[in-house]
């Protein structure tokens, strides 16, 4: 699939999972890559994990029906997944193996990883078995630096812009646990707004520029003597038919090199 772009022409946003999107980007962000195992692996390992807890619990709590209602509360219902940010990727388990065009989103979104940081997690305020999930967690499944080897920017400085706002979010774990879908899905919109922007401007052979564009709420009014009205929507329209001809015909160019340069 081409590296500019991850949605096909006649995909959808009904044929992609956000919550699918956001649990990949996660575990790519924590550098568990999740993406590049099977379900069944990943139901192995998690149930390796459990069972682990489960041996911790039960010398830490002496009631024997504790363990129970434990698993229970946090692991039968996918509850543990509301822990903390890592935990979340717990609910991929039942979705890797059919998420063809969510791991090709994600491969997008890698763009937004700081080269060679680790991105921690640390989650305040868990109460006593949280606490104790999570660090059994990160114990199983220790955070390491996400796989930038292969990644491109067509629009480096959209992307620099934000990875600074995910490495500040990466600090607040509790509004990031809330918050990671709704960051993805504006930086999914954005690029796609910048890149059709900027892809008739190839002439110029240089990195793109931010440029600015303009929405309005559905209560605004706006005569057409608005300048900024001209700098909306209908110029983002315009240019998006372009996207796929151009920068695939870049792509088919360099199908000799090693690593295709935006």
């Amino acid at each position: 699939m081409a590296s500019f772009y991850p949605i096909r022409t006649q995909e959808n946003s009904d044929d992609f999972n956000w919550s699918i999107i956001s649990g990949l980007f996660l575990s790519n962000l924590y550098g568990l890559n999740f993406t590049e195992k099977k379900s069944s692996e990943i139901h192995a390992q998690l149930e390796s994990f459990e069972n682990i807890c489960e041996d911790e619990f039960n010398v830490l709590l002496s009631s024997d029906d504790a363990c129970s209602f434990i698993k229970q509360i946090y692991f039968n219902g996918k509850n543990i997944a509301k822990v903390s940010p890592k935990l979340s990727i717990y609910s991929l388990a039942d979705n890797v193996d059919n998420s063809a065009v969510e791991k090709r989103i994600v491969s997008l979104m890698k763009t937004l990883f700081s080269k060679d940081k680790i991105y921690e997690d640390n989650m305040p305020n868990l109460n006593f078995i949280e606490n104790k999930i999570n660090e059994v967690f990160n114990k199983y499944f220790p955070t390491k630096k996400p796989n930038t080897a292969d990644v491109i920017s067509y629009l480096p400085k959209i992307s620099n812009i934000f990875s600074k706002d995910l490495d500040f979010l990466t600090t607040k774990s509790k509004y990031f646990l809330e918050n990671i879908q709704l960051f993805l899905e504006l930086y999914m919109f954005i690029y796609t707004t910048q890149l059709s922007l900027s892809v008739n401007g190839w002439k110029e052979a240089k990195e793109p520029l931010v440029k600015e564009c303009y929405f309005i709420l559905d209560s605004e009014k706006a005569s057409r003597e608005r300048v900024c009205l001209q700098r909306g929507y209908k110029q983002v329209e315009k240019s998006l038919e372009s996207i796929f001809p151009i920068l695939a015909l870049t792509e088919s160019l360099q199908t000799n090199l090693e690593k295709k340069i935006p």
